[in-house]
This record gives C-alpha cells, sequence and structure tokens, in this order.
C-alpha cells in the first residue's frame, strides 16, 4: 500500500501466491496431490478433483503416468509385488489415493502384511479365483482418517481383509456393538492413537 500523495510504484503488483489453475501443476509433487487426494477437508479434494478433470488431456495422461510409476516403486521398494497390486484405471485421484496409503509409516507395516499375505495364500484364505497378485480397486482403501484413529498395521489390515476368509468366514475387520474389533470370530480391542 502507497502512502497518500507518493508516486506510483514502477514495480508490477506481485502475483498471488497460489492460483488455482496451477493446481494441478505438474511439478507439484505427487505426495502432496496424494494428501490432497485424500484430505479430511472437502475442498481441498474438491479442487483437486476439478483441476483434474479440466486439465488437458495429454497432462492427465502424464499425471496418470506419474502417479502408476509412484505406485509401482513403492509396491517394488516395500516387497510386494508379488503379492498385492491396486487397480487404478483410468483414475488419477484413485491412484494418489494409492500413493498416499503406500507412503504411510516406515515400510515395516506393508513388509509385515506382505508376509502376512504370501501365508494368507498358502493357507488358501484368500479367494479360490484368486491368482497372486492379490489385486484390489484402489477405491477399496479407507479414509485418510483411519489411519489417524487406530495403528497402522491394522488400517492397513482394513484394505485386504474384506478379500480373506477362512472356512466360509470372512476375515473382515468389523466394528463390534461394544466398540471392539472383531475379525471372523476372534473380538479384540484396538487403541485409538492420539
Amino acid at each position: 500500500m502507497q502512502p497518500t500523495g507518493a508516486a506510483p510504484s514502477s514495480r508490477p503488483p506481485s502475483p498471488a501466491l497460489f492460483q488455482p489453475a496451477d493446481l494441478f501443476d505438474l511439478s507439484l509433487p505427487i505426495s502432496k496431490m496424494a494428501a490432497m487426494a485424500m484430505s479430511a477437508d472437502p475442498n481441498r479434494r474438491a479442487a483437486l478433483r476439478s483441476q483434474i478433470s479440466n486439465s488437458h488431456p495429454d497432462d492427465a495422461d502424464t499425471m496418470l503416468y506419474e502417479v502408476r510409476r509412484r505406485v509401482d516403486e513403492h509396491i517394488s521398494r516395500l516387497g510386494l509385488a508379488d503379492v498385492l497390486a491396486f487397480d487404478i484405471g483410468g483414475d488419477v485421484e484413485a491412484g494418489l489415493k494409492v500413493v498416499y496409503v503406500l507412503e504411510r509409516g516406515s515400510g515395516e507395516e506393508w513388509r509385515a502384511m506382505g508376509r502376512f499375505l504370501r501365508l494368507a495364500f498358502i493357507y488358501r484364505l484368500t479367494p479360490a479365483d484368486a491368482t497372486r497378485p492379490l489385486r484390489l480397486p484402489a477405491d477399496s482403501l479407507p479414509t485418510a482418517m483411519a489411519f489417524h484413529q487406530m495403528p497402522l498395521t491394522i488400517a492397513i489390515y482394513k484394505i485386504i481383509g474384506h478379500q480373506l476368509t477362512h472356512k466360509g468366514t470372512s476375515l473382515e475387520l468389523r466394528r463390534a456393538d461394544n466398540g471392539h474389533y472383531r475379525i471372523g470370530g476372534w473380538t479384540f480391542r484396538v487403541v485409538p492413537l492420539g
């Protein structure tokens, strides 16, 4: 703001710090976009969704390629390629959600889940027609809030548990009436984080 009577400044006005049209800039880190895709703030998710749908088809294809590449990198780094795959299809937002989930924790939680899935295949806890790797639709992911309300290993199990059965009993993680959790016939408590 200039004082009254001062000569106009020859400096051009500063650009806005954030332009909605720049949101889907390919230089924006994928991890940041992944956090937006899983944000608890519906406005952030809506802004990302809007930018994805309004982007040039070539930009959307490039972003989808980069998101798939990032998912493949994480799956490989975590040693899950033989047991777990996510179906993203042509959905950039779904792919970003997968990136978000795979980037949680130290990686040990995912490696442990990989060992668990290998045993699940050996002991035929997976669907009869399932082949390795177990393919999960990206929309099977829990909300970001689940990753803040329960231990990461339990949140990860929630992603795959609905695919597992033992002697006809679902091994899906379910919330019991008393607030405890249940897998098959086993009831247990999950201590909330925070």
